[in-house]
């Protein structure tokens, strides 16, 4: 069942530009193809802004043959905008692009500080179909990391409940810019509108604003790229780009929309383990426990970047992470 599963997984990444971000890649995949050989397609998407990234290619990321290669350029090109809305922008156009042109039944999105650490694609497959077995409202199309609006969520993600919400007026006051100055929009037409109408669908199918999954790396089902993009959710791609709000949790709102909410496989025994900064266990602890997709190798309190990725390497080669 491994290999069917493996060519039915597609793995999404953004690729942001320099060479730190190259090299990030090239790391994470090696992790993909070691535990997973036979994976169906690899998606990158890029900012499209910096020449030397606008030539990457499979050869230069240990790509193999059997496996497709898409590599697709952002519809935003404006650094105006904020980095977040442009990431909402790459993701929305990854999916759009899966909805018509992709072979997988399902799809991880990786951020390129994202890690594997053991086969995953059965354990998708697997986890969707749990989901859809349990019938009625159970069938989910998202699986990763939830917060949940009724529990405690890390800090950083408080700002995000009241952001939604203030998304779905009609008028919005913002406090923006440097010096930071007041000003009013009004969601009335256009972008603003439709965000609204999205908004609205998503609260009448159950979303609760704070409900979404991290973004560092979480899974996409068909059906719900099927039902964004026939719904009309997925137009235009670059509905949210100069917003910044977090790609995840623009994207939990669309699952609800959809009428396939998040659903959690975060925690011991589970497929993932995904934080904001730094990993949640050893590495040794986080394969003990079975979790495969592990966010993030950056920004860890006790070790630097490189030690995270020199121990993920060692567990690659049968030795032990000695972490």
């Amino acid at each position: 069942m491994q290999e069917a599963a493996a060519e039915a997984t597609g793995v999404l990444v953004m690729l942001g530009p320099g060479e730190a971000e190259r090299r990030r890649l090239r790391e994470l995949l090696d992790g993909v193809f070691h535990f997973e050989p036979g994976l169906g397609e690899v998606v990158v998407i890029n900012d499209g802004l910096d020449a030397e990234d606008l030539g990457v290619g499979p050869d230069d990321f240990g790509v193999p043959a059997s496996c497709r290669w898409v590599h697709l350029e952002s519809p935003t090109r404006d650094r105006e905008n904020k980095l977040w809305g442009r990431m909402c922008t790459m993701v929305r156009a990854m999916l759009a692009w899966s909805a018509t042109e992709g072979r997988s039944e399902r799809y991880v999105k990786l951020d390129t500080d994202a890690l594997v650490l053991g086969p995953f694609a059965d354990r998708l497959a697997a986890g969707f179909a749990a989901q859809a077995d349990a019938g009625g409202d159970g069938a989910a199309g998202l699986l990763g990391c939830l917060s949940e609006y009724d529990r405690v969520v890390p800090k950083h993600e408080e700002i995000w409940p009241a952001f939604m919400r203030k998304m779905s007026r009609p008028v919005r006051p913002w406090r923006d810019g440097k010096p930071r100055r007041r000003r009013v929009e009004f969601a009335l037409t256009g972008h603003g509108a439709t965000i609204r109408r999205h908004i609205r669908l998503a609260r009448r199918n159950g979303y609760q604003y704070g409900n979404q999954v991290q973004g560092g790396a979480y899974a996409v089902s068909r059906p719900l790229i099927e039902r964004m993009h026939s719904a009309g959710l997925l137009d235009p791609v670059d509905l949210w780009d100069r917003f910044n709000i977090s790609e995840d949790v623009m994207l939990s709102m669309y699952a609800y929309a959809a009428g396939l909410p998040p659903a959690n496989a975060d925690g011991p025994g589970e497929l993932f383990s995904v934080r904001f900064r730094g990993l949640s266990a050893p590495i040794d602890r986080l394969v003990e426990s079975g979790n495969a997709l592990v966010h993030c190798i950056k920004n860890d309190p006790t070790l630097n970047e490189a030690e995270v990725l020199a121990a993920a390497k060692r567990h690659r080669q049968g030795v032990g992470s000695g972490l």
